[in-house]
């Protein structure tokens, strides 16, 4: 499980990548407020201002890898 993430992007595309288990898509559903199960403690910002789950699932969206 990913502990201690901390990051910023930018506008445009990204890549996230690392082997199986590793916390990769728990993070992505985390980043983009579309995971609520679980303990997860920490705050997201967009431009500079925290934003709820809500805001981020307007402006944050990925495709996941079948």
């Amino acid at each position: 499980a990913a502990q201690a993430v901390r990051g910023e992007l930018r506008a445009g595309l990204s890549c996230l990548i690392g082997p199986s288990g590793a916390g990769k898509s728990t993070l992505l559903g985390l980043l983009a407020g579309r995971k609520s199960c679980g303990r997860a403690e920490g705050v997201v910002s967009l431009d500079g201002a925290v934003v709820d789950a809500a805001a981020r699932r307007a402006h944050i969206g990925y495709v996941t890898q079948q």
